[in-house]
C-alpha cells in the first residue's frame, strides 16, 4: 500500500504526461490491493477511475473488460444485479477482442453462473452456457474446471437433485486434485463435503469438511509478508468452511473438535485483522478413522506430478495474453493428456466414497459433555454460565455450560435474515429509536435458550463465546420479560485462549491507572470535551496537558478521581508518551484510553487511535506494544464502522480484544459503536469507582456503571435511559 501511495503521489502531480496504459495498470493494482484489503468503497472509486481512463482510448478494451469484471466483484454482495450487468458487458467486451475459447470468457460467463445461483434462480442459463462450453473441449485449466463444475453442484443442490449434486463434486474434486494446490481444492472438497451432507453421509462430510479446512490454513501458511495481502478473498469467502464444519462436528457429538475449529477459524481472523500478528501454526486434526481415510485417500488420488506446475505457469501466462505458439500448444497437449488422467480419478473418487459410506443418527437437543467447555468454565469466576453460539446459513447451535450441567440447543432459522435484524437492531440503536420489539424478537431467538437454563441454574454472570455477526449484538441490551438480559447477569466475551502461550498474571492488589486522552478537536477529529471530566472522574493524581477546563478537578495537578494514577492529555498524549507508560517496569494495573478510535471492519491498517498531536497511531504499530502484566485496558471513545451488522462478520471485535490480549492484558473494554461523549464520561465515572470496590471485577463493575447510568434524572427524566448512552461497551476476559 505505501508503494501505491508513492505513485499516487506521482500520478497526482503528474497526471497529464503519464500515458494511459500505465495509468490504466496503476488504477487497476491499486483497486485489486483495496480490494483485497476489505476497503471495498475506496476500491470501487478507484476501479472506476480506470474504467474511465479506458473510455479515452479505444486500445484499452481488453483492460476495461478486466476492470469491469473486478468491479462486478466489488460489488456482488452489495448490489448482484449491477454486478450482473457488469459481467455481461465484460463479457461482451471480451468477446471483441479474444477467441470464444479464451478462458477470460469461461470465468466471466461461470461468475454469472454464480450469481444466478446465488439469487436461487434455478433456470441459471449462464450455468447452462458455462457447462456447455467447458464440455465442449477439455483444453480447460484445471482450476478453471473445478470452479465451473463446483458451481454446477451448488446449482443441483439448489434443485434439490442431490445425485447431481455429488457426482458434480467429485468431478470437481478430480479436476482440482490435477493441479494439487490448495485453491481450488479447499472449494472442490467442501462442495463435496456439503453435497454429502445432504446425503446423510455425515462422517464423509466431516472428512472432507476437515481436508477443506486444511487446505485453508496450507494457503494461509504459504502467504508471507507482503504476499499475505495478495489474498483478495482470504476468510471473506472461507469462514463458512470452517462455521459449517464446526457445525456438523457438533452435531455428531464430537464437541470438543468443532470448538477446536472455531477456535482456528478465530486465529485466522485474529491473523487476517492484524496482518503481522504472531501466528500459531496449528492445524486441523483427524482422528483415528479419519487418519486412516486420509491413508486410503492418499493412496487413491496420490498427488499430481511436475505437469501440474507446468500448467499453472503457463495457465497464469494465457491468463495475461503473453503465451507464444510453442507455450500455446504445449498447454493445449498438457490439458489434453489432464482430460484422461480427470477421468480416472473421478472412478477412483466414487469408489473411495462408496466403500466408506455410512450414515450417523442427529439430535435436536440433547445433554453433552465437552472438555473444552468445562476447562473455559474451570477458568472463569464462581456463578458462571458459559455460552458459545455458533450461526450457519439454516441454524443457531447454542451450547450452554454451568457447574452441574452442559446442554446443546440447535434452532433452525433463517441465518441471514438475522444477520439483517442485527443490523437494523444496531442501526436503531444509533438513531435512538424505539427497538425494543426487534429486541424481543432478537432475544427469543439467541437469549432465551440461554437465560432459561441460566435462570435455572441461579448463575449471576454469564461467560459468551460469540461467532459471526452475533459479535456485534449487545446482548446486555436484549428485553426480557422483567427488565434487560444484563440486569440479571454480569457479562463478558470470552477470548481466545491460547493454552500453551504464558501471561503474567496480574497481582491481586488495589488498582493504579495510567489515563490517557484527548479532548480536543485535532486533525479533522471533533472535541470530546466531556472527555476532560472522564479522566478527572478516573484518575486520583495529577493529569498532565489537559487543555479542556474541567469542574471535576479546577487542579489538574491534584485530580480527585476514583482510582489512584497518572493522567496524560491533549499534546502529552503522544505515541512516544504511550510506548514510555507502557515500558517495563511499571507500577500500574489499568490503562485507559480516551480518543477517537476507528476501527473498521477489515484489518488493522485501515484502524487507529488518533493523539493528542493530532497524528494516528495504527492498530498494527499498537499490536507491538507489551501490555503484559495489565490487568485491565479500556478503550474508551471507540468508533466501529458498523454498517457491520447487515453486512461483515464482526472480526474486527474479536480483533481489537484479541490483539491486546494477545499482547498481555488479561481483560479490554471497548465499544460496539460510536458513543456518546458526555455519557460515556458518566459511565466512566461510576465503572471505575465500582470497580474500585469489587476487587478490581470488571463484568460486575460494568454491570453496575450501566444500571447507574440508565438510573440518571435530570429535570424529571432520565436522558441516558436508551441503550445508545450505555449498552455498546463489551467486556473481553482471557481469565486467569
Amino acid at each position: 500500500m505505501h508503494i501505491y501511495e508513492r505513485i499516487g503521489a506521482i500520478v497526482a502531480a503528474n497526471r497529464a504526461d503519464i500515458e494511459r496504459p500505465v495509468l490504466v495498470a496503476y488504477y487497476r493494482g491499486l483497486g485489486h490491493l483495496q480490494l483485497e484489503l476489505g476497503n471495498l468503497d475506496d476500491a470501487v472509486s478507484t476501479l472506476n477511475a480506470g474504467l474511465a481512463v479506458t473510455d479515452a482510448e479505444s486500445g484499452l478494451v481488453l483492460e476495461r473488460a478486466y476492470i469491469m469484471a473486478t468491479l462486478a466483484q466489488a460489488g456482488a454482495t452489495r448490489d448482484a444485479a449491477h454486478s450482473a450487468t457488469q459481467l455481461m458487458q465484460a463479457q461482451s467486451l471480451f468477446a471483441s477482442r479474444v477467441p470464444r475459447s479464451h478462458p477470460a470468457m469461461l470465468r466471466v460467463i461461470n461468475e454469472r453462473c454464480a450469481l444466478e445461483i446465488h439469487a436461487g434462480n434455478r433456470r441459471a442459463p449462464n450455468c447452462a452456457a458455462a457447462q456447455a462450453r467447458a464440455g465442449r473441449t477439455r483444453e480447460v485449466d484445471p482450476a478453471l474446471r473445478a470452479a465451473v463444475l463446483g458451481n454446477l453442484s451448488e446449482l443441483a443442490r439448489l434443485r434439490g437433485d442431490t445425485r447431481r449434486a455429488n457426482e458434480w463434486a467429485i468431478a470437481a474434486v478430480a479436476a482440482a486434485e490435477g493441479l494439487g494446490t490448495p485453491d481450488p481444492l479447499w472449494r472442490a472438497y467442501y462442495h463435496t463435503a456439503r453435497a454429502l451432507s445432504d446425503r446423510g453421509e455425515a462422517r464423509l462430510a466431516i472428512f472432507f469438511g476437515k481436508r477443506s479446512v486444511a487446505q485453508i490454513e496450507s494457503l494461509r501458511g504459504q502467504l508471507r509478508g507482503e504476499d499475505e495481502r495478495f489474498d483478495r478473498t482470504y476468510l471473506r469467502d472461507k469462514s463458512n468452511v470452517y462455521r459449517t464444519v464446526a457445525d456438523w462436528l457438533m452435531e455428531a457429538g464430537r464437541i470438543d473438535e468443532g470448538l477446536e475449529v472455531l477456535r482456528l477459524l478465530k486465529q485466522e481472523e485474529l491473523h487476517e485483522f492484524v496482518r503481522d500478528s504472531a501466528r500459531r501454526e496449528d492445524d486441523v486434526t483427524f482422528d483415528t478413522s479419519e487418519t486412516r481415510l486420509n491413508d486410503e485417500y492418499s493412496s487413491a488420488l496420490p498427488s499430481p506430478g511436475e505437469e501440474s506446475k507446468e500448467i499453472e505457469a503457463l495457465t497464469r501466462l494465457q491468463d495475461k495474453s503473453r503465451l507464444t505458439d510453442a507455450e500455446r500448444r504445449r498447454l493445449a497437449e498438457l490439458l489434453r493428456r489432464q482430460g484422461g488422467s480427470e477421468n480416472a480419478r473421478t472412478r477412483r473418487l466414487k469408489r473411495f466414497i462408496a466403500e466408506n459410506s455410512g450414515e450417523q443418527q442427529t439430535v435436536q437437543e440433547r445433554a453433552i459433555q465437552a472438555t473444552r467447555l468445562q476447562r473455559e468454565l474451570d477458568r472463569a469466576p464462581a456463578g458462571s454460565a458459559l455460552a458459545v453460539y455458533l450461526l450457519t446459513e439454516d441454524k443457531l447451535r447454542i451450547l450452554v455450560a454451568t457447574r452441574t450441567s452442559q446442554i446443546e440447543k440447535r434452532i433452525a432459522l433463517d441465518g441471514q435474515r438475522l444477520q439483517r435484524d442485527i443490523g437494523r437492531y444496531i442501526e436503531g440503536i444509533g438513531r435512538r429509536e424505539d427497538v425494543r420489539d426487534l429486541g424481543r424478537s432478537l432475544y427469543e431467538r439467541v437469549g432465551i435458550p440461554l437465560d432459561e437454563l441460566a435462570r435455572r441454574e441461579r448463575v449471576d454472570r454469564i461467560v459468551l463465546w460469540l461467532d459471526g455477526a452475533l459479535r456485534y449484538l449487545p446482548f446486555y441490551a436484549l428485553p426480557t420479560p422483567d427488565g434487560y438480559l444484563g440486569e440479571r447477569y454480569a457479562m463478558q466475551l470470552l477470548a481466545l485462549h491460547d493454552d500453551a502461550a504464558s501471561h503474567a498474571t496480574p497481582a491481586a492488589t488495589a488498582p493504579i491507572v495510567r489515563g490517557l486522552g484527548v479532548t480536543q478537536a485535532v486533525a479533522g477529529f471533533d472535541a470530546l470535551p466531556a472527555m476532560a471530566d472522564e479522566l478527572c472522574y478516573i484518575v486520583r493524581g495529577p493529569i498532565a496537558g489537559l487543555a479542556t477546563h474541567s469542574s471535576e478537578c479546577p487542579e489538574p495537578a491534584n485530580a480527585r478521581g476514583a482510582i489512584t494514577g497518572e493522567g496524560f492529555a491533549d499534546a502529552e498524549f503522544t505515541a512516544e508518551r504511550l510506548q514510555t507508560v507502557l515500558a517495563a517496569p511499571r507500577a500500574f494495573s489499568v490503562l485507559h484510553l480516551g480518543t477517537h478510535f476507528s476501527l473498521r471492519p477489515g484489518n488493522a491498517m485501515r484502524s487507529f487511535l488518533v493523539l493528542g498531536d493530532g497524528s494516528r497511531l495504527m492498530l498494527d504499530k499498537i499490536s507491538t506494544f507489551d501490555f503484559s502484566g495489565l490487568d485491565l485496558v479500556t478503550l474508551s471513545a471507540c468508533q466501529t464502522g458498523l454498517g457491520g451488522g447487515r453486512t461483515d462478520d464482526g472480526r474486527e471485535i474479536d480483533g481489537l480484544n484479541a490483539l491486546v490480549q494477545e499482547r498481555g492484558a488479561r481483560k479490554v473494554i471497548a465499544s460496539l459503536w460510536r458513543v456518546d461523549d458526555a455519557s460515556t464520561a458518566q459511565l466512566m465515572r461510576s465503572l471505575y469507582q465500582a470497580l474500585a470496590a469489587n476487587d478490581g471485577d470488571a463484568a460486575v463493575a460494568l454491570q453496575a456503571a450501566q444500571r447507574s447510568i440508565r438510573r440518571i434524572e435530570r429535570g424529571g427524566r432520565r436522558p441516558y435511559e436508551h441503550p445508545y448512552y450505555w449498552a455498546g461497551f463489551v467486556l473481553s476476559d482471557r481469565g486467569p
